[in-house]
């Protein structure tokens, strides 16, 4: 399966790269890296992750997985 992501995720993920760039270079880097090994987890296993009580309803069903080494991001 393939990951997409919406233009917002990839809008909020540039933004915490460069949040996280702002105070550690190397870090924004692993952080990109580990989004990218998250994204290629989820298309292996597609029912992988939890979920969760959404406050919009139309993510009822959406599953989430944190990004690895960075369990306060999920995708």
């Amino acid at each position: 399966m393939r990951v997409v992501l919406s233009a917002r995720a990839r809008t909020d993920i540039l933004d915490i790269y460069a949040n996280i760039g702002g105070r550690d270079p190397a870090a924004a880097d692993r952080f990109l890296d580990a989004v990218s090994a998250a994204a290629t987890r989820i298309s292996s296993f597609p029912e992988i992750g939890s979920t969760r009580l959404w406050k919009n309803p139309a993510l009822r069903d959406t599953r989430a997985w944190p990004v690895p080494a960075f369990p306060k991001y999920i995708l």
